[in-house]
């Protein structure tokens, strides 16, 4: 690989800094990784030391929801005096700064999605893949106090070109790939690994799951635990997510939510027979169609997530011992109140969830949850 290192640095009274190792397709990302740091370091009078910690963010632009990525690297005296060479923060042992890389391409990526270039940030995104693939089963992330979302074992460029490549088939390949390899994400998005998500709902059939659907959803209306938040228009409320408690239980962790997606998710009209019964369906058409492929149940859920997944330790008791399919099945729940809730309601999401149900009869081949 290259060497970067810069030059004249040690003028302002600094060691001049070098990335080692680095892919050529990584080299520009590399060099902006070594601006970024002289920029938050140097240019402020300060001098980065040997076995000292760098965490910056990087940001794309205010309005744009993937803005800002968490970089973390450490400085180690190189062989050469007055010179150090900046590795990836973790592992501890790092013998590169390619996680950090990869990092960057992520974010150089986001710019040109932002600036309309499309293609030319999917061609980035599938060199940082291939720079840093990530290590298989590499286990959760470490807790670090940055600003920004940490790249973990390269999550965000998988993600990133699964959402904005044109071709299907390789957006399900991404998916599919990093949700594998990266247990820690599916653990976050499904609740558990991918073989775990198919051996849970493997068990249920139609009218279980169905079942399943409408006691979470009657539970979640008939408890909100809803109350006023630090300002108006903001309510605390149960998350409609189930997840597990340190008991062991289903729990419903706390959420701020604005007060008309809390109406969207736990609202009275839910409680109405004849729509809670959709919704029920809705939930477990989501399932039969994506629960083969949890990484496309993941990709489906994501809204309802992002908006629902609680915060902190305050917990409210579902009543029951935790299953996975509880995580699952709510996590479906809440997708199918909010698309009943952008469908106006009523008849037009009927008329929908069937015109749902004939398109995937049409495109989408039997799959089996073996």
């Amino acid at each position: 690989g290259l060497v970067l290192r810069t030059r004249g640095v040690h003028t302002h009274d600094h060691p001049e800094l070098e990335i080692i190792r680095v892919p050529q397709a990584g080299a520009n990302a590399a060099a902006d990784l070594i601006n970024d740091l002289l920029s938050s370091v140097v240019d402020v009078g300060k001098a980065l030391l040997a076995g000292e910690r760098w965490g910056g963010a990087l940001r794309v632009r205010s309005d744009d929801p993937h803005r800002e990525l968490a970089v973390a690297l450490v400085a180690r005296q190189a062989p050469e005096p007055g010179v150090l060479g900046l590795f990836d923060f973790y592992p501890e042992d790092a013998t590169n700064a390619h996680q950090s890389i990869a990092t960057m391409m992520v974010h150089q990526a986001n710019r040109l999605v932002a600036g309309g270039e499309v293609a030319a940030a999917a061609a980035l995104l599938r060199e940082s893949i291939a720079i840093f693939p990530g290590a298989h089963l590499a286990g959760a992330p470490p807790e670090l106090d940055l600003q920004g979302d940490l790249n973990w074992q390269n999550h965000l460029a998988y993600l990133r070109l699964a959402e904005i490549t044109p071709d299907p088939a390789e957006s399900e390949h991404l998916l599919q790939e990093v949700h594998t390899r990266v247990e820690w994400l599916a653990e976050r998005d499904l609740g558990g690994t991918v073989a775990a998500v198919r051996a849970a709902l493997g068990v249920h059939d139609f009218s279980s799951m169905v079942r399943l659907a409408r006691e979470i959803l009657d539970h979640n209306v008939a408890s909100p635990h809803a109350k006023h938040g630090p300002h108006e228009g903001v309510l605390l409320v149960a998350s409609p997510l189930w997840s597990r408690g340190e008991s062991g239980q289903a729990v419903r962790r706390f959420r701020l939510l604005p007060a008309g997606f809390a109406v969207m998710y736990l609202g009275e009209h839910l409680a109405d027979p004849e729509t809670a019964d959709l919704v029920a369906r809705r939930t477990y058409q989501l399932i039969e169609q994506h629960g083969a492929r949890p990484w496309e149940l993941a990709k489906h859920t994501a809204l309802a997530r992002n908006d629902c997944v609680g915060e902190g330790t305050l917990v409210v008791d579902a009543g029951r011992p935790y299953e996975l399919v509880h995580f699952i099945v709510s996590a479906c729940v809440a997708t199918a109140t909010r698309e009943f809730y952008a469908a106006a309601r009523g008849d037009e999401f009927e008329a929908w969830l069937a015109n749902e149900h004939a398109r995937a009869a049409a495109s989408e081949p039997a799959q089996s949850r073996d």
